[in-house]
Formats: C-alpha cells, sequence, structure tokens
C-alpha cells in the first residue's frame, strides 16, 4: 500500500497515499425506518452515519495526506441491489466537494422494509484519469415495525 520515491538532495518524498479499503454500512432498526449514508470528503476522509443501531466496517479515509480534492475524481458504480439516492452514479465526478450516497427504508404501517446495494467505488487523478484506488461497498438498511 505505501510506496516511496526519492525527490532529490532535499530529502523530500513523494507518497501514494490513496487508498479504497472497502467495507459495509448496516442499519437494522426496529422502527419505521432505517438508513445508513457514507460521504468521501474533500480532505481525504470518509465519513459514515446511519440510525441508532447503525454499525460501520469502512475505514476513515480515502488519502493520508491532505490532499486538494478537485485533483481528484470518483466514481461509484452499482454492482447489484437497490439504487442509493445522493451524487452522481456511473460516471466520473470531482471530489473538489464533499459526495455522499445513502440508501434508506421505511415503512408506512406494520411488517419490515429491506433496502441493501453492492457498489464498487473507484477514485483516479483528474489530469491523467489513472485510477488510483478501488473496491467494493456494500450499503444496508433494514426496519422492522409492529
Amino acid at each position: 500500500m505505501f510506496s516511496a520515491k526519492n525527490l532529490g538532495s532535499a530529502g523530500r518524498f513523494a507518497t501514494r497515499v490513496e487508498h479504497l479499503y472497502g467495507g459495509s454500512l448496516t442499519d437494522n432498526e426496529v422502527s419505521a425506518s432505517a438508513y445508513v449514508n457514507l460521504q468521501f470528503n474533500s480532505n481525504g476522509s470518509v465519513t459514515t452515519s446511519g440510525g441508532t443501531s447503525y454499525v460501520s466496517t469502512i475505514g476513515g479515509t480515502w488519502h493520508d495526506a491532505f490532499p486538494t480534492g478537485s485533483d481528484y475524481d470518483i466514481k461509484v458504480d452499482v454492482v447489484s441491489g437497490d439504487i442509493p439516492t445522493g451524487d452522481s452514479l456511473g460516471s466520473w465526478i470531482s471530489l473538489g466537494t464533499n459526495r455522499q450516497w445513502q440508501t434508506s427504508s421505511s415503512l408506512p404501517g406494520s411488517g419490515s422494509a429491506v433496502t441493501q446495494c453492492s457498489l464498487t467505488i473507484s477514485i483516479r487523478k483528474a489530469a491523467s484519469l489513472l485510477v488510483v484506488a478501488s473496491n467494493t461497498y456494500t450499503m444496508y438498511a433494514r426496519s422492522t415495525f409492529a
């Protein structure tokens, strides 16, 4: 994951610090609604949120060195399942601003509802179009209400 290249006598190093670890977001609620939210931030961090029962296995960064977000693009492809709401799907968009996707389930009455999706998320350098990281993420929201 980590490589360094000497840039000269100044002892400075360039590092490749982009990464996507993949993971899952799950929310199992005993209520009328459940949701999970996945956000890639322009400062290199990844934030997740969800209902009161949500669990995340997703790492907290996509870049370790405080990048200029607009130097990168992100693309989210739905591999299977429901279509999440949020930013664009299936095309490259700039990470110059924070990008987020959400899946939720809700019930008008009693019963159970599930929404889930598997996503491939890729990050590339905007100037060279070189894909520097890609991995699979799963989002799952289940609400049960009696």
